[in-house]
């Protein structure tokens, strides 16, 4: 299948992302259209545009290099994704996923999680793939007790137990 855009066009969409996606992380609002806010004046300090789209590759090398001097730290959602999971486990690891992702949770944490559990059986198991189906049951149990504690912690009040005019 062709793309959709020539491979240099797609070079300058992956660097506006990540140039934005840096941006946020490292607190500016690149949204704001106010050329004084802080992104569009970091912008201009290093390589004289008010516009990510101004760029040229100088440019965006140039802005990339100052974030990343500036502390930006490049993440990934599927660092510490299981890979070559046996096929009778891919539902237990669907459902991993699913967990963290609604807990906004890294694989990392339930492979923590996983080495704890398995830690009683000498050093402790430490990928995900390398655990069998009951350990994989155990690692969703303790997500799902996880997710649980945070909706009971994030959950408003009851309104039940309250009387009429807030008397109990």
């Amino acid at each position: 299948m062709a793309h959709k855009y020539p491979t240099q066009y797609a070079d300058r969409r992956k660097d506006l992302a990540i140039i934005h996606m840096a941006a946020v992380q490292l607190g500016m609002d690149t949204t704001d259209q106010n050329p004084d806010s802080a992104y569009r004046s970091m912008l201009w300090t290093v390589a004289r545009v008010r516009s990510s789209a101004a760029l040229d590759w100088a440019g965006r090398k140039k802005v990339l290099d100052h974030l990343k001097a500036c502390g930006y730290k490049p993440t990934s959602n599927h660092a510490g994704k299981p890979a070559n999971v046996k096929p009778e486990l891919m539902p237990l690891m669907s459902k991993i996923g699913a967990l963290l992702a609604d807990m906004k949770l890294p694989w990392a944490y339930a492979a923590a999680i996983a080495k704890k559990q398995t830690s009683s059986q000498g050093k402790g198991i430490d990928r995900l793939e390398w655990l069998d189906a009951k350990q994989l049951h155990a690692v969703v149990t303790a997500l799902v007790k996880r997710k649980n504690a945070l909706s009971l912690r994030c959950a408003p009040p009851s309104p039940q137990g309250r009387g009429v005019g807030g008397e109990g």
